[in-house]
């Protein structure tokens, strides 16, 4: 039987993987790829994951050499499609790639129920919101509270939120919580943070925003 004790972990057979995730292009063309079941071509992946066509080409290149993804097609015109025959597909990276796009649904699931009970109002914004967050970006929530003697007790549970978001996905809270009332005036006003929660935010909780402000 074989024994891997005390053998180094090196060898592509070993750590498949490496070569999977050797460049950040790789991960982002194998995401498309899973959105496009039926394929795809060269251009549409590059602009399917945010890359220069000539950087999707090369990944695509090692992807295919890795036996992860299959061409079809000749010239110019290439259809490319996962080969959902290989183990590493099935076995890792398909419950990976699950498990990822489950994440943003579970956070805002997590904040959703923390704060639904307490505000009239809550709207994700910022860049979280636009998605165009990076590993250091907070997660910026704008809470609407009926009054402003109701700031303590929602105070004491965005704490106890921030505590578990940063216990279990390792995210920064940053809330701000304002009365209708100053709502109301701030849209009146047309601060900018109000325009931007409106245009790009995300309404988790209690009326939009925007009805909150026209004293819906």
């Amino acid at each position: 039987m074989y024994s891997s004790r005390m053998r180094p972990l090196t060898g592509s057979l070993r750590r498949p993987l490496d070569a999977v995730f050797a460049a950040p292009s790789h991960l982002a063309l194998l995401r498309a790829l899973f959105e496009a079941p039926q394929g795809a071509s060269g251009r549409e992946l590059a602009r399917l994951a945010g890359l220069s066509h000539q950087a999707a080409n090369t990944a695509l290149a090692r992807l295919e050499g890795l036996g992860l993804v299959r061409r079809a097609g000749r010239g110019r015109t290439f259809l490319y499609t996962l080969n959902l025959e290989h183990a590493l597909l099935t076995r890792l990276l398909r419950p990976l790639l699950d498990g990822e796009r489950a994440v943003f649904r579970a956070v805002l699931q997590t904040v959703e129920v923390a704060v639904a009970p307490h505000c009239l109002s809550a709207t994700l914004f910022g860049s979280v919101a636009r998605g165009i967050e990076n590993p250091t970006s907070d997660l910026d929530l704008l809470v609407v509270l009926g009054q402003a003697r109701e700031r303590r007790q929602m105070a004491r549970g965005l704490s106890d939120l921030a505590s578990e978001l940063s216990r279990t996905w390792g995210i920064r809270l940053n809330p701000i919580t304002f009365t209708q009332a100053q709502v109301r005036r701030h849209l009146r006003e047309k601060h900018p943070l109000f325009m931007a929660a409106i245009r790009d935010g995300i309404p988790l909780a209690g009326s939009p925003l925007k009805e909150v402000g026209r004293g819906a």
